[in-house]
């Protein structure tokens, strides 16, 4: 059996698997056999393509969504098995929000103390150039395009993307979409982000508010109380407010803001401040930016036009 075709069974199984476990379903009774399973053609592929290969990387995104796959488990089990063999080139990855630490704690009390901790935060601004810089390059390479984006255009992006990679890639494109030559300045921004040619459709914050914003917001959310909150606090954009503040502009009552700030908190659609009680704020302000939009005159639901 060559290295390929050793690789090809690893793959065939780890799809097989996370089809079967990981994102879908509760771990079963069969989960140990299986995972030994696995070890063993990750221990086959190690042992056999040492002279092609320098191990395995396995990585599992939207780890933190796995509440109910055993994952701790999981990932022990595995990996000592792995270390306990003379092929230890091994390395197991998970990728999601920090709440997967305490998955994994739930799943195995001593899981999160075999991984590696590695935070990743949001771009700078010369981050977001580079982004922006990269999107350029692949215009000329694909279409053939010379663009150039202004310092103001750039600034921008950055400042309302909040150096989130996918929202800097949107705005530079809607941006490109809405102007007339190769040069993206401030208007083609404007237009790009909140309404092209009067069509806000088209635009970057509503395509994000599709992808990211739409369904916890009005979807999941049924209370006027809450999206009363959301709007009041969308007028800071993602600044911190303190309670007092939010009590008195919201106009809702000192219960109904409890329970609103309660929720909201637990489905992270607003921050608390860590070490200062009673202090809030909106994640992103492309959120905030999305929220004056869509929750400006009343309250709608998915589908239902904007006015």
């Amino acid at each position: 059996m060559t290295a390929k075709e050793r690789f090809k069974r690893v793959f065939e199984f780890v799809t097989r698997w996370e089809a079967a476990g990981i994102k879908y379903k509760k771990a079963s009774s069969e989960d140990a056999d299986t995972i030994e399973d696995l070890a063993d053609a990750l221990l086959d592929f190690l042992k056999n393509s040492f002279a092609t290969h320098s191990g395995v990387l396995l990585l599992i995104d939207e780890a933190d969504k796995a509440v109910d796959a055993e994952l701790g488990v999981f990932s022990k089990t595995l990996t000592e098995r792995i270390s306990r063999s003379d092929h230890n080139r091994f390395c197991l990855g998970l990728a999601g929000l920090p709440e997967v630490a305490d998955v994994l704690k739930d799943s195995h009390e001593s899981a999160p103390r075999i991984f590696e901790t590695i935070e990743l935060t949001t771009l700078s601004e010369s981050e977001c150039d580079y982004v922006i810089d990269a999107g350029i390059r692949r215009a000329k390479e694909k279409a053939s395009l010379e663009l150039t984006f202004t310092e103001d255009a750039r600034g921008a992006i950055a400042t309302v993307a909040d150096g989130y990679p996918h929202f800097i890639q949107q705005f530079a494109y809607s941006s490109v979409d809405a102007s007339d030559d190769d040069i993206i300045d401030l208007k083609d921004f404007n237009l790009g982000s909140f309404g092209i040619a009067g069509n806000t459709k088209k635009s970057a914050i509503h395509q994000l508010g599709q992808k990211y914003f739409a369904a916890p917001v009005l979807e999941e959310i049924y209370s006027n109380d809450y999206r009363t909150l959301l709007r009041t606090m969308a007028d800071n954009l993602d600044e911190w407010v303190d309670r007092a503040t939010l009590l008195e502009k919201s106009g809702l009552r000192d219960t109904q803001l409890n329970n609103a700030l309660s929720t909201l908190k637990t489905r992270k659609l607003i921050m608390p401040k860590k070490g200062e009680k009673g202090v809030y704020r909106l994640p992103t302000k492309s959120f905030a930016i999305w929220l004056k939009a869509i929750l400006a005159n009343k309250y709608v639901r998915v589908g239902e036009p904007v006015e």
